[in-house]
Parts: C-alpha cells; structure tokens; sequence
C-alpha cells in the first residue's frame, strides 16, 4: 500500500523547522556544521548528538506513534522494523540532511560585509 498520508509530510516538515532553528543557533554560537563536526570531530561528537536528540526526540518519538496508528488501522499490526525506517527517515534523516547547510548559510549572512568605496 502507498503511503499518501499527510502526517507524514508533517513529520518531515516539522524535522526540518527544528532543524533550520538548530542551524541558525550553531551559526550564531560559531559552532561548525552538525555532520560535520559529528563524524570529524570525537571530542564534540557526543555534545552534538546529545544536542541534536534533545532538539529531535519529540519529533521522532511523534513519528513513531503516527505510524503505529497508520499500521493498526492499515495492517491491523505493528511491524516495528517498518517502523523504525519510516520514523527515521520522516524525522532523522531531514534534521541531518538540512541543519548542516543552514549553519553555513547563516554563517555567511552573519559575516559582516566589505564595501568598496
């Protein structure tokens, strides 16, 4: 059966609203990309995982549910390795794919700007 539902959407949408906040907040904290400074970095790795689980966990735990009730009115069971894909790539997936670009972006526009006269 497709999946044409429009919580899933919102899971995704809301992923990536934490994770534009998140972003901005590391620009403007100076702090490095977050996959970036979470596979490169061991001394930071646990900060930014702790970090990006408080700013994602009820986003996450959200989409589980959602789609606990999607598969006991569409299955009439739960599949929980279905599950645990859909929940991740609806609200995971997006956080990490977006927050590291917009702490870039964010910290361009926050770098003052040389004029010529």
């Amino acid at each position: 059966m497709e999946r044409t539902d429009e919580f899933s959407a919102g899971d995704s949408t809301d992923s990536s609203q934490c994770s534009v906040r998140a972003g901005l907040r590391d620009a403007r904290e100076g702090r490095p990309a977050f996959l970036w400074a979470a596979i490169r970095n061991p001394a930071y790795r646990s900060d930014v995982l702790r970090q990006g689980w408080k700013d994602l966990g009820r986003v996450f735990v959200l989409s589980i549910l959602l789609d606990a009730v999607y598969q006991l009115i569409v299955h009439r069971g739960v599949y929980v390795l279905e599950l645990l894909i859909v929940a991740t790539a609806l609200a995971i997936v997006p956080y990490v794919l977006v927050r590291g670009p917009v702490t870039r972006v964010g910290e361009r526009l926050a770098r003052p700007t040389c004029h010529r006269q």
